[in-house]
């Protein structure tokens, strides 16, 4: 039977993300770029920020290994201890609940809000109100330390402006919290 997974298992998952760390830092090494440890560092380029998602983070809505991860303790350290995710709860009040489970699997980590939005509410309210508890949610958390909002639109339930480029109702809570 054909897989769709192009890895044999989770621990050669990790080994290839701790590979791709590696040769991506020795790579702008060698191109005469200097490699920071530290996020938001401007004096050089950080490495690592791959956008995981709950399902293999910390095993979010996975029967199979709920309250653990698929990422192992090696590949959070050689990605400098700073885990980048791409989430879209459910529902509008999930992403503190959300946040609090991964917290549990990874007391320590740094976390980078790769992507999210509102992309599984249907109205202009829903999205309003699951954006300010996600916004609200960050807020409360002084290790998630960078938020992206995905995407800017004109499609999509998560969308900010409409196909005519004017402000949907979401763009002014967005906006609101990156002032």
């Amino acid at each position: 039977a054909n897989s769709l997974c192009q890895y044999a298992n989770a621990a050669d998952f990790n080994e290839w993300i701790r590979m791709a760390q590696l040769t991506t830092k020795l790579a702008m090494q060698a191109a005469g770029k200097t490699v920071t440890t530290t996020w938001g560092d401007s004096d050089g380029v950080f490495v690592g920020a791959y956008g995981f998602d709950g399902f293999i983070t910390w095993c979010d809505n996975n029967p199979d290994c709920t309250g653990t991860s698929k990422i192992e303790a090696a590949t959070v350290t050689a990605m400098d201890n700073l885990i980048a995710i791409d989430h879209y709860p459910a529902s509008s009040s999930d992403m503190a609940t959300d946040l609090s489970e991964f917290r549990t699997v990874f007391p320590s980590a740094l976390v980078v809000i790769g992507e999210f939005g509102t992309i599984d509410q249907s109205t202009e309210a829903t999205r309003e109100a699951a954006a300010e508890y996600a916004f609200d949610a960050f807020a409360d958390n002084s290790w998630i330390i960078g938020v992206n909002w995905w995407h800017l639109g004109p499609n999509g339930n998560e969308a900010l402006i409409n196909s005519d480029f004017t402000n949907r109702a979401v763009f002014g809570v967005v906006e609101s919290y990156y002032k």
